[in-house]
């Protein structure tokens, strides 16, 4: 029993405890920046103007993963004939 009631007691602390993620703010580490607002300065903003190149990647020739077939291998183009009427139909593609 007494586990039980110190189960509940932790569940309690876990909701309705303190938090320790608070943000307390210390004014002794902030830093004070210089702001004159008087007379502009005398001095000349200088500007430089910076370059640079880059070199591209070259395109992969076939972005498929497949390599060329051999120019030694033979080639030939078969036509297959369609199965059914094709009248009315439009060819789409191809050579």
């Amino acid at each position: 029993m007494a586990f039980l009631k110190d189960r509940i007691a932790w569940f309690e602390r876990q909701i309705f405890g303190q938090k320790t993620e608070r943000f307390v703010p210390d004014s002794s580490l902030q830093t004070q920046l210089p702001l004159d607002c008087g007379a502009p300065s005398e001095q000349q903003p200088t500007s430089k103007t910076i370059t640079c190149n880059r070199k591209r990647p070259q395109a992969n020739k076939t972005p498929h993963g497949r390599d060329e077939l051999p120019a030694h291998l033979p080639r030939e183009r078969v036509a297959l004939p369609a199965d059914f009427d094709t009248t009315g139909m439009v060819k789409v593609g191809g050579a």
